[in-house]
């Protein structure tokens, strides 16, 4: 069980910028905040807010990509759209495509070996 100062310092890590202006938000040392992240509970509070944080941030992009998608989707059938509009739309939609299937296709078999690229 996490106490009171405990709580408040893992809760400004997450928003934070830095371990620095958690301690400020918390009002605790620095050497009271890198004790409480070896202490087992406290890092484990910390993890799975963590984890939380980023689940909803994937959720997020997941669907803003989704709109995103529909947006170029609308360019592209647009016939108001300048022709340069309607290409540049083409264009990024096939490159979405051919990144998804690059990636299907290394989770039907992954290459652990392989360069992964992250750039979209």
């Amino acid at each position: 069980m996490l106490n009171q100062k405990q709580e408040k310092f893992i809760n400004a890590l997450i928003t934070s910028s830095s371990i620095t202006e958690a301690c400020k938000v918390a009002d605790i040392s620095r050497t009271t905040g890198y004790e409480y992240l070896n202490t087992a509970s406290v890092s484990e509070k910390y993890k799975e807010l963590q984890t939380q944080r980023n689940k909803l941030t994937l959720d997020y992009m997941q669907a803003q990509s989704y709109k995103a998608l529909e947006y170029l989707s609308s360019v592209l059938t647009d016939n108001k759209a300048s022709t340069n509009e309607r290409i540049k739309a083409a264009q990024v939609l096939l490159n979405q495509f051919s990144k998804s299937l690059e990636i299907e296709k290394r989770d039907r078999k992954p290459n652990l070996d392989s360069d992964f690229d992250f750039n979209l």
